[in-house]
């Protein structure tokens, strides 16, 4: 592993970094100071968006496109080259193990069961933010 652990935070940890106190603003927060390195890929940022625009969420379109904004001045953007099939009961997750491949991440933090119940894939963690926050170095 290099100089600073290299990570995805999956949409549902984005959407909780922007509203909400907790282990996933910590996480971006480590991501924005430099101590992480956050990668994403455009099919992630997409979803994004298309959930940062839920209206039960309530973020205008100005709040929305100042954190896209700020994820791509502190995160390593990938274009995967492969095409993975893995988690059959929501192909959308599919493009978190994508980028995490690609980009040669160490973990995926995530909220959601189906990346979660992987545990990881191929040589990467998935965990939740708690334990991502807790373990990863530099997390106290």
């Amino acid at each position: 592993m290099g100089a600073r652990p290299t990570i995805v935070l999956d949409t549902n940890v984005l959407v909780s970094a922007l509203g909400w106190r907790g282990n996933e603003r910590l996480l971006y927060e480590r991501c924005r100071s430099g101590e992480l390195q956050l990668a994403t890929s455009n099919a992630l940022l997409d979803e994004l968006r298309r959930v940062l625009r839920y209206p039960k969420l309530g973020f205008t379109e100005d709040e929305i496109e100042e954190f896209v904004s700020d994820i791509l001045l502190h995160a390593l953007m990938v274009s995967p080259s492969r095409t993975l099939e893995v988690i059959s009961e929501d192909p959308d997750d599919d493009r978190v193990l994508e980028c995490a491949i690609q980009s040669d991440v160490c973990w995926i933090v995530s909220g959601d069961r189906h990346l979660l119940d992987l545990g990881s894939y191929e040589s990467v963690t998935i965990s939740t933010a708690l334990a991502a926050a807790n373990q990863l170095p530099g997390g106290d």
